[in-house]
């Protein structure tokens, strides 16, 4: 068969899920533009399908290499039980299957539609919505503990190394499969995502593990085997709790246990003023540019001091993760190498660090070259199931995993992948979701990898943290930029698409700076040069804009700001880039309207001053310009970089008299510039928690 591919032109992610959720027996394999220049492959209606059955393994794959070659595509799932069809050793338990289906391949006579996601929406957006509850892991923690016991009395008998112990838990789950699948990849962006759909069935696997691909000459396998938990905040996490160490004092000296009133100087006009630091009055009336300085300061210079000089040990420098990567690459590497007739092996990486949202995963790959007569039957012969979702020495772990383990694990850490020409990639399925559409009751797998030292506790508690990224409520988002557009130019047009772009890297959004630039100049040649305009631009987790055009309010007569009654907690990432995900801020923007103010200002969860809703905080004191500490949680702007380019600035945690006594308080953004202070309100400190 070599039909022609269906024209489709989809304009959202969800109509792509939609569709496939409306066509029986049709799939969809997502390739994100963050990670790869690769088309995503959606398969629709499949005209036949095969099964593999306890009794049929070598009719199942000589019937899939015959269609392949007959120029059909196939997306195949395979049950991890069916790894014990694989080897002799295993005749007493492959005897009991019988005719039992262990793997289903849908049969399709077109080939996939090839689409590409850059710049495409995902058409529905969840903001702090739980697309599932109920959950119940099969196996508690008493059991749990036992069963690793058992483990290791297993490696002391020198039976296992290592063994990948699992549990199942079932759920419910409360929107449609297709919402389920868009809400949870916005932050599972992984190279092995798929949505199958087999009728009542569902498959949604996220899985970050390639089994293997080929492409008729050679066969990659990348077994990952290694996790450190990794986090938004964009600096390195044990600098962070050294800063957080020393911050029991501050710069003035006091303890940041204690609770700062606010103090006001009474004015000679009736005011209140904030007490400066010499006993004069801060309010006086002042104007301070980008490019202003005041006497004696230094232009062009700041102090960004590192939180710590200690180096910071990555994950693929730990001996212990490295040794647990290295029993499961070894033993993956004898199974390629005893399919490809003892050929010579490349190594493609070895202990790389793969970065996703929340975690960091070490991988390491390995490249075979293989018969051309070498067919699917031989290579899951050799291979399956994958090393490192059994643990070391293969056979034995998995007649230990076959004992201990409470149910069957199913599809949970089998296969799903597809062959399409020559072409052949399956995932390990492992954050793959099943899901019962009649009964809307969904069932995942859970597990980790054991070793003698392992604390039961520690990954039992591991494995339902893992669960987290389905159970947790899902939060879409958009990266902003908020630029100033006057006399027909940008002037800090670099700074923004540079703080975009770093957003963008680490928040795994697609950014493309070409289209940006030429969707911002479209955008501007609409614009009355003669006239300042707020320009918006929101980007979207595949790349693609939204542009909104406003004019800047006028700036008050005087700038007036008070201490917002909430408190932030620095380690939430968000308050490190500027995104939509700005509940807290969003709700002091309205109280700040409400009241007449021109800003609220924040702490954090320590006493620290951090920012303002749209602004960053300045001081000058003692003949010194002073800022909190990127570290205390707040956005870096791009009006407070233009500042401390301009001036000598320190960055150090401040607490509210700081800000009281300052000689002068300056807010600064990139709309705004740099505004000083003329009054700071009273507003309880720390009256809600």
């Amino acid at each position: 068969m070599n039909l022609p591919e269906e024209v489709y032109r989809p304009k959202t992610l969800i109509e792509i899920l939609q569709r496939t959720d409306e066509t029986a027996n049709s799939a969809f394999f997502v390739n994100p533009p963050q990670k790869t220049t690769k088309d995503s492959l959606l398969f629709l209606g499949a005209t036949s399908k095969l099964y593999l059955k306890g009794d049929n393994r070598d009719e199942f794959f000589r019937e899939i290499d015959r269609l392949r070659k007959s120029g059909y595509h196939l997306v195949i799932t395979i049950d991890y039980e069916a790894g014990y069809l694989f080897s002799h050793k295993f005749s007493d338990i492959a005897s009991g299957f019988g005719d039992k289906i262990l793997g289903e391949a849908l049969v399709f006579d077109t080939p996939p539609i090839k689409i590409k996601l850059v710049g495409m929406p995902f058409g529905v957006s969840f903001e702090g919505k739980k697309l599932t509850n109920n959950f119940r892991p099969d196996c508690n923690l008493t059991r749990y503990i036992s069963d690793i016991g058992k483990v290791k009395e297993r490696i002391r008998e020198g039976d296992t190394y290592q063994i990948n112990y699992t549990m199942l838990c079932d759920f419910k789950y409360l929107a449609t499969p297709p919402e389920i699948f868009a809400g949870l990849i916005f932050n599972q962006t992984t190279l092995y995502s798929a949505y199958i759909n087999k009728g009542n069935e569902k498959i949604l696997s996220f899985s970050p593990e390639l089994f293997f691909s080929s492409d008729g000459r050679f066969v990659d396998v990348r077994p990952m085997k290694g996790t450190m938990k990794t986090s938004l905040v964009p600096f390195q996490r044990e600098s962070f709790l050294k800063m957080r160490e020393k911050r029991s004092v501050g710069y003035n000296g006091k303890s940041s246990k204690e609770k700062h009133p606010v103090a006001y100087h009474e004015h000679s006009s009736g005011e209140k003023r904030p007490v400066a630091h010499n006993g004069k009055s801060s309010g006086e009336k002042r104007s301070v540019a980008y490019n202003g300085q005041s006497s004696g300061e230094k232009r062009g210079t700041h102090t960004n001091q590192n939180l710590s000089g200690e180096k910071e040990l990555r994950l693929n420098e730990d001996p212990k993760q490295r040794a647990e990567n290295l029993m499961i690459a070894d033993l993956m590497r004898n199974d390629l190498h005893r399919l490809t007739g003892g050929r010579a092996l490349r190594v493609l990486s070895l202990f790389e660090e793969e970065k996703y949202e929340t975690l960091l995963q070490m991988v390491s790959g390995f490249r075979g070259e293989i018969d051309k007569s070498t067919g699917l039957a031989e290579i899951f012969g050799a291979l399956y199931p994958c090393g490192s979702i059994t643990g070391a020495p293969k056979i034995s772990s998995m007649r230990i995993i076959r004992d201990l383990e409470k149910r069957p694990r199913g599809l949970y850490t089998g296969i799903v992948g597809f062959v399409s020409g020559k072409k052949s990639v399956f995932n390990i399925a492992i954050r793959t979701l099943q899901l019962d559409d009649k009964k809307k009751t969904g069932v995942v797998g859970l597990g980790s990898g054991i070793v003698w030292d392992s604390d039961a506790k520690k990954e039992y508690e591991e494995c339902l943290l893992k669960g987290e990224f389905f159970t947790r409520e899902v939060q879409h988002f958009r990266i902003i930029e908020t630029i100033l557009y006057q006399n027909g130019e940008a002037p800090f047009l670099q700074h923004h698409i540079g703080r975009m772009k770093r957003s963008a890297k680490r928040l795994f959004f697609y950014f493309d700076e070409g289209l940006f630039l030429r969707k911002f100049s479209e955008l501007t040649q609409k614009l009355n040069p003669g006239q300042s305009y707020r320009l918006r631009f929101l980007l979207g987790k595949y790349g693609d804009f939204q542009a909104e055009v406003h004019e800047p309010a006028p700036l008050p007569s005087r700038i007036v700001v008070a201490f917002s009654k909430k408190v932030t907690d620095s380690n939430n990432p968000f308050l490190y880039y500027k995104t939509t995900n700005r509940v807290i801020y969003n709700a002091g923007r309205e109280t700040a309207t409400q009241e007449g103010l021109f800003d609220l200002l924040y702490q954090n969860e320590f006493g620290e001053v951090t920012e303002g809703g749209i602004t960053n905080i300045f001081i000058f004191t003692s003949g010194k310009w002073l800022t909190p500490h990127h570290s205390c949680g707040l956005l870096q702007g791009v009006g407070r970089k233009v500042f401390m380019q301009t001036h000598k600035v320190r960055e150090v945690v401040l607490r509210v008299e700081d800000i009281l006594n300052a000689e002068k308080v300056v807010l600064t953004n990139a709309i705004r510039g740099a505004v000083a202070v003329d009054e700071i309100k009273g507003i309880s400190i720390f009256s809600e928690k």
